[in-house]
């Protein structure tokens, strides 16, 4: 007599139990792939990805001079304007700093020139911070919306103009030269530093997560 065949527990009508594993070998089901046990749902098609290389465009690309020019009088005026009173905040607590250090070692008459000479440091060392970042800001943003390029140049030229224009009421043409040409490649190498040090710390926060 032959041998009756073992049923399929498999080609059943019936839903099969995804426990049952007793009714076919333990090593002939555990070599099937995941995705053929009974009960485990079939993984859903990945996503097309979107091709985001449009939107990568310049927006300053398709403007013409005027409205360049609306732009940046807009966005390089309120950025010098802010960062204006940034710096006339952080002069003024420079400046008074340095003018209580300086009238311990002056004999006032009274304490009213005293105090007159503290706020006199304070405006003057304010206006300044105002002044240079002020200029410094607007300009270096001036040159990043015209050269339609975010770069270390765009803080060299600001750099040098903010330091340059100011050196020339020495009338020295060298000294001018120099003036700016160092406040360039020192403002050119601070501004390498940060954007390094920003690209390593992103880097490691997207390691890291």
């Amino acid at each position: 007599d032959e041998e009756a065949p073992t049923p399929d527990p498999y080609s059943s009508s019936e839903t099969p139990d995804p426990y049952a594993i007793d009714q076919k070998s333990t090593m002939d089901f555990l070599e099937e792939p995941v995705r053929d046990w009974p009960g485990v749902q079939q993984p859903l098609p990945s996503p097309q990805k979107k091709d985001v290389s449009d939107t990568k465009k310049n927006p300053l690309e398709n403007l013409n001079t005027v409205q360049l020019a609306t732009v940046i009088g807009v966005k390089c005026g309120a950025t010098a304007v802010v960062n204006g009173i940034n710096g006339a905040i952080v002069g003024a607590l420079i400046g008074g700093v340095m003018a209580l250090g300086e009238s311990t070692q002056v004999q006032w008459p009274d304490a009213r020139t005293r105090a007159r000479h503290i706020g006199i440091r304070i405006g003057s060392t304010g206006a300044q911070f105002a002044s240079f970042l002020a200029a410094y800001t607007g300009i270096r943003c001036t040159c990043t919306l015209v050269r339609r390029k975010d770069d270390v140049v765009n803080s060299g030229i600001a750099a040098a103009i903010v330091s340059g224009v100011p050196a020339m009421r020495t009338g020295n043409p060298s000294f001018v030269f120099m003036t700016a040409f160092t406040s360039a490649a020192l403002m050119m190498a601070i501004e390498s530093m940060s954007s390094a040090s920003r690209s390593s710390s992103s880097s490691s926060s997207g390691g890291g997560g």
